[in-house]
């Protein structure tokens, strides 16, 4: 390939790629979001609506095609949680615990991606596709972590406005001054632990799966027990686990 060759191939997935977290966009838009002048921009559209991966909606804005984008999405799922379950099941066997995987969603959500239960007691019900409020329970609380840690001070502001503290448990934080120590905690420390804050008598374990290139949070690894199987002896054991499994997933995913 090319050097010429090369550099297009990556200005047209950096205009595709702006798709993931715009729901439509028009040219000028384009223009302004990658600094490349209109004339360029106007040859990728083309050769992106030429292969049917954007259209143009009602109001003549364009968004991804779902006809093309949705296949290969899925694909590209399937294949991801394939070869993250033996992660997983070392997890849940190793540890005797259950553990799940997920992702950002919409709205202040997060989705559950992957699960498998261990040999122990607990068996998380929820299943491949359940979503939950950020920030419940240790994985909402690690998902909000990174999240804001992407954030400028005004975005972040307009979030934490906008987030609802629920009280599930006598455990848990909704007091947001209190939330915001505990998401310096996770930064700081690259885990979370919380007992009790979403299910009473359940211990959870959350670290992320960061991308090793940018540092941006593309998962969160969760792993849970009940109280009585927990030992603060096993903490530093679990932790290290965890991370060694999070590291291998965001190998594969990139």
């Amino acid at each position: 390939m090319s050097k010429n060759t090369s550099s297009v191939s990556e200005k047209t997935l950096k205009v595709l790629f702006l798709f993931s977290k715009h729901k439509s966009l028009t040219i000028n838009q384009i223009v302004d979001l990658t600094e490349m002048n209109i004339s360029s921009v106007y040859r990728i559209i083309n050769t992106l609506r030429n292969q049917e991966f954007i259209m143009l909606n009602n109001e003549r804005d364009y968004i991804l095609n779902p006809a093309v984008i949705l296949p290969l999405y899925n694909k590209v799922n399937t294949d991801i949680r394939a070869n993250i379950k033996p992660s997983l099941k070392r997890l849940a066997n190793s540890l005797n615990a259950s553990v799940f995987l997920s992702k950002d969603h919409k709205d202040n959500q997060i989705i559950i991606v992957e699960k498998e239960d261990g040999p122990g007691n607990l068996r998380w019900v929820e299943s491949i596709g359940f979503t939950y409020n950020i920030p419940t329970g240790t994985a909402g609380k690690t998902h909000l972590a990174y999240i804001l840690k992407g954030m400028d001070e005004h975005e972040r502001e307009s979030y934490l406005e906008n987030l609802k503290l629920v009280h599930y448990t006598d455990k848990s934080i909704v007091d947001l001054k209190i939330l915001l120590e505990d998401i310096k905690e996770i930064l700081i420390n690259g885990y979370c632990i919380t007992e009790g804050e979403h299910l009473e008598e359940v211990v959870g374990f959350s670290v992320p799966i960061l991308n090793p290139n940018s540092g941006v949070c593309m998962y969160v690894l969760t792993l849970i027990r009940t109280s009585n199987e927990f030992n603060i002896e096993e903490k530093q054991k679990i932790i290290i686990s965890m991370k060694e499994e999070a590291s291998r997933i965001a190998n594969y995913i990139i």
